[in-house]
């Protein structure tokens, strides 16, 4: 099964250390234009493709086409700062609060200790997006147990919300069977 890189927020980072968040939801926005079920005979699901033609797909023939698969690995990124202590480059992690404060801490006292000026000081303060973390410095591995395609409209409004999804957005559907803290 194939690792892919999944951007999450802070929050849900520690949602997910802590155990708490055992699903999430994607948009299918890039993979189907205008999505539905079906109302032609033995058929579950359409869809138009890019030349607004519609097709009519089965479920099983729906799931072959989505970004996602069960036993797929998902690692995730999130913001970090990447720090070199002299032996090896690591990562520090943005949801963990402590650790960041202690590592920017560190890094001006060191500046300022050996009279260091701000060209040498800015690559080890930035905070860099998610988009950026490389594979080698993501602490979570997330493993798909289940994926599921519904509109958010059939789901509980409150957790859409807490997705960060408007209503009535297809989403993709898939649960976390476990956290894995990568070392």
């Amino acid at each position: 099964m194939p690792d892919r890189p999944i951007p999450f927020v802070a929050p849900l980072i520690l949602a997910l250390l802590a155990g708490t968040k055992t699903q999430t939801r994607r948009l299918l926005r890039r993979t189907f234009r205008e999505f539905g079920p079906s109302t032609t005979a033995g058929y579950d699901w359409h869809f138009r493709d890019a030349g607004m033609r519609w097709h009519d797909l089965r479920h099983v023939e729906l799931l072959a086409r989505l970004p996602y698969a069960v036993g797929d690995r998902l690692w995730v990124r999130e913001a970090h700062y990447l720090t070199d202590d002299g032996d090896h480059e690591r990562a520090v992690y943005a949801s963990d609060a402590d650790a960041a404060a202690d590592h920017l801490l560190g890094v001006r006292q060191t500046a300022k200790r050996y009279g260091l000026d701000d060209k040498w000081l800015a690559p080890h303060v930035r905070l860099r997006s998610s988009v950026h973390m490389p594979r080698w410095a993501s602490r979570l591995t997330l493993t798909v147990t289940d994926v599921q395609v519904q509109r958010l409209q059939y789901s509980d409004g409150e957790v859409a919300m807490v997705e960060g999804a408007q209503a009535y957005v297809l989403a993709l559907t898939f649960t976390v069977a476990q956290a894995n803290i990568d070392a």
